[in-house]
Order: structure tokens, then sequence, then C-alpha cells
């Protein structure tokens, strides 16, 4: 087969591969590092009605910035965007059941930005689901230094 039909989400694109593969029939998607449920001490979920109203007086979040093999992720986050990812992981979770193609969900063991037991609750939700938790891994999984064995396992899911 010369073409295939798969889409691979990472973070909040996870969000937007469930949403086309609940639209449209794909032969199997990747949601990589989905944060559909943040760490409740990572502006945690209770107050993010707040946050439209924080956004007028402290419009960015900043965060300690985290190398990644020389490369440094970003360090301010826009508080209202955190407020629009709330809105569309709550949509997101009702839809995860709709979910009819092969999926494969990939989280990094030491990723701080996730719940816990949220993995395994993505697992449960999307029907015959995979999980692979990679060791040590944190939430960029694609620029950590053992990136080509995350690619591999999805490599082999995908052919």
């Amino acid at each position: 087969k010369e073409h295939y039909d798969y889409i691979i989400g990472l973070c909040a694109g996870a969000n937007l591969a469930v949403d086309l593969a609940v639209e449209d029939p794909y032969e199997k998607i990747v949601l990589i590092s989905p944060l559909f449920k943040f760490k409740p001490n990572f502006l945690g979920q209770t107050w993010t009605f707040l946050l439209p109203i924080i956004d007028l007086f402290y419009p960015y979040y900043l965060k300690k910035p985290q190398p990644y093999k020389g490369l440094i992720a970003y360090d301010i986050l826009p508080l209202r965007n955190l407020y629009d990812l709330g809105r569309y992981n709550r949509r997101t979770l009702r839809k995860l059941k709709q979910v009819s193609c092969p999926t494969l969900i990939v989280f990094g063991e030491a990723d701080d930005l996730y719940r816990p037991g949220l993995p395994d609750e993505l697992n449960r939700m999307i029907p015959g689901s995979k999980l692979y938790i990679h060791p040590k891994g944190q939430h960029v999984l694609t620029m950590i230094e053992d990136k080509e064995k995350i690619f591999k396992k999805i490599a082999d899911f995908l052919l």
C-alpha cells in the first residue's frame, strides 16, 4: 500500500488527533503525552474558570526553563491558552469512547504535568488502545536523549 492514514498528536495535538479520528475513519492514531487532565499542582483545573479574569492582570505563567539536550522548552505560557486547553480537554475526554481505530498512547514515566493514573484511565476509555510508558521519559518525549526508542515503538505500531 502506498498511502496510509495515520494521525500522531503530541500534547495538545492529541486533542486534534482524537477529533479527527472521531470525525473520519483513520487506520491508526498515536497520542504522545496527551495532557487531557493537568496535574493539580500545575494550575489545577479546580480554578481554571478564573483564568480569563487573571489573564487581564497577569497574562503569562512563567515556568522554569527546561533544557533538553541544548534546546530550551518555552518558559512563558499565556494563561488564556491554558483556559482554552482545559475546555478543549473536557470536550475531548467525552469523545474518547468514540475512537474506533487502533490507538497507541505514549507517556513519559517522569512527565510531571498530567494527573496520576491518567495513562491507565485513557487506556481504559479508548476501546482496544495500547499503552506505552517510556522509562524516565519527560513530557516532550520527542526531544529526550533516547527518543529513537520511542520512534521505533511508534513505527512498529503503525507498520
